[in-house]
């Protein structure tokens, strides 16, 4: 029926295509473990990049807010998002900050 030499030969191509398929599972997990890794990475970064943005805003109003010399006192101040031009900040910085802003066309008095 079966030769030696046949047997050999389909344990052969057997074991190949089981190695295979196992080395190629292996392969698609890892790929998956680094995409994952690569978004948590990128979140814990962002969570940095915020954290230190709102740090500045809060330097930008704290600055405003003590040399300010208006007529009027301070009532609300809104610091826009800092700006970044050119490559490493070359092209300077740039900030919108907003004072005592009027709400539903009333003005803060």
């Amino acid at each position: 029926m079966w030769s030696n030499k046949k047997v050999r030969i389909v344990v052969i191509i057997a074991l190949g295509i089981s190695l295979f398929s196992g080395v190629s599972i292996v392969a698609v997990k890892s790929v998956t473990y680094l995409q994952v890794e690569r978004k948590k990475q990128k979140r814990v970064e962002s969570l940095k990049e915020a954290s230190r943005q709102v740090k500045a805003r809060q330097k930008i109003a704290l600055w405003v807010v003590q040399h300010y010399d208006g007529q009027k006192t301070i009532k609300t101040i809104e610091v826009g998002k800092i700006y970044t031009y050119g490559i490493l900040a070359s092209g300077g910085r740039s900030v919108s900050v907003i004072i005592n802003v009027m709400i539903l066309g009333l003005n803060n008095l």
